[in-house]
């Protein structure tokens, strides 16, 4: 490579340096950005070098790009893989298929570095996390066992999504769910025991104790207009029912739920409370979104 006189490099860094501006690390970068008369063809002419190799003298901490043939030996040590035939490193593609072979069950398997970069746990016979859960029985057991304190008592399933029945230790519960509720379930209630888990969504901030979550994240946002909370229907209205409102902000009842369903008649018992509040002159507002909330706490 040709080199550049230390001044003329101490010139283009200082360049960079000056105006407060990081030194380009990538040829897209100099492009952008390049000191006046250093265009990459005038780089090209004044100096004789293309423009990566340019940058390496302005900025050595760019590391040189690893070949083809290094980025696979790199990716076969990572999953503990050999080469099955010797490599004609000089014709190597990334997309050219080989065989590797596994250095812990010798299984042989023919890939190619493209399949091997995307690869988290290499060979598809041996490591565990590759197998179907009926070939890895022990580690399900032992799942099931120490989480979910059950028993399985059916065939595992083919796939995820389908179905096992297991029995609790604790109360000798039968029960099924999808296996994908055992091994990655996505709440901390999914596979537990139905006679046994907690059926309470109630959740405390602040020495409040809230219905839910969804209940909490309207407070937050009502916050700021210092609502009562919680206020017995009874004590402002004619009722014998014992209906507690979520929040009260003056004469303004507002009642909030993300229920897509209508559990225990919720949704008539919402047209009852807006009929009771609303005769008496005040205002009903029943919200099943944060944005509703967000919207109702500005206005107010």
């Amino acid at each position: 490579m040709i080199q550049i006189e230390e001044n003329i490099v101490q010139k283009i860094v200082d360049y960079y340096l000056d105006n407060n501006k990081e030194i380009p690390k990538t040829v897209t970068e100099y492009i952008q950005d390049f000191p006046p008369g250093l265009s990459r063809q005038a780089v090209k002419k004044r100096f004789g070098l293309n423009c990566l190799d340019f940058l390496k003298l302005i900025n050595p901490s760019i590391k040189p790009k690893k070949s083809t043939v290094e980025v696979l030996y790199d990716n076969l040590n990572r999953l503990n893989y050999s080469l099955v035939d010797k490599l004609n490193e000089n014709l190597y593609r990334s997309k050219d298929r080989i065989s590797v072979s596994c250095n812990d069950c010798k299984f042989i398997n023919e890939t190619t570095l493209d399949s091997l970069r995307g690869s988290l746990l290499g060979c598809p016979k041996c490591k565990s996390g590759n197998l179907s859960w009926s070939h890895r029985l022990v580690e399900l057991d032992a799942i099931l066992l120490d989480k979910f304190e059950c028993n399985r008592i059916s065939e595992v399933p083919k796939n995820h999504h389908g179905y096992l029945k297991v029995r609790h230790n604790i109360c000798g519960t039968e029960y099924t769910s999808q296996l994908t509720g055992f091994v990655l379930p996505n709440t901390p209630r999914r596979g537990s025991c139905p006679n046994c888990r907690s059926t309470d969504t109630r959740v405390s901030y602040c020495g409040i104790t809230f219905g839910s979550t969804f209940e909490l994240e309207c407070y937050k946002l009502l916050a700021k207009n210092n609502p009562e909370l919680h206020v017995s229907y009874k004590e402002h209205f004619t009722t014998d029912r014992r209906w507690v409102c979520d929040f009260k902000i003056g004469n303004y009842w507002i009642e909030v739920s993300n229920f897509k369903l209508d559990f225990k008649n919720y949704f008539s018992n919402i047209e009852e409370k807006r009929n009771l509040v609303e005769d008496n002159d005040n205002y009903f507002f029943f919200l099943t979104s944060l944005k509703e909330v967000e919207e109702i706490s500005s206005l107010l």
